[in-house]
């Protein structure tokens, strides 16, 4: 028989996780620049500390992109690294990738063309 103390338990638990997903999104907050260009100049200082990019494929049936709880993996990658400063969103096509940056010694090619960069973002507090 469920008490009403183990149903607390329960409600408690779930609401935990909601809130651990959500977490990492609002932990984070897009750079705002007037120009796309002018961003993708800043890359050039950066490198990438992913060995692997995160990839999101919008025709992926299975996928579920209607949360933000999908981003969790590039701000986890972004944490790996102490001297990370940005995650980068690139979009290719109907793919979404994503990359954590770190400042370089050495000026860089960033991975992608400019028209392909969707998004920085960076450690701040962004409304849920």
């Amino acid at each position: 028989m469920l008490t009403f103390s183990k149903l607390l338990l329960i409600v408690l638990a779930i609401q935990s996780m909601f809130f651990a997903q959500a977490q990492l999104y609002t932990e984070f907050t897009t750079v705002t620049v007037a120009k796309q260009s002018d961003m993708y100049k800043r890359l050039q200082f950066f490198e990438s500390t992913t060995k692997v990019m995160y990839e999101f494929d919008g025709a992926d049936p299975s996928a579920d992109y209607t949360s933000v709880t999908w981003f969790d993996d590039c701000y986890r990658e972004f944490k790996k690294v102490p001297t990370n400063i940005y995650v980068v969103f690139w979009i290719v096509e109907n793919t979404v990738y994503c990359e954590a940056v770190a400042p370089s010694i050495k000026k860089v090619t960033p991975r992608f063309p400019v028209a392909n960069l969707m998004r920085v973002e960076l450690p701040g507090n962004r409304c849920a």
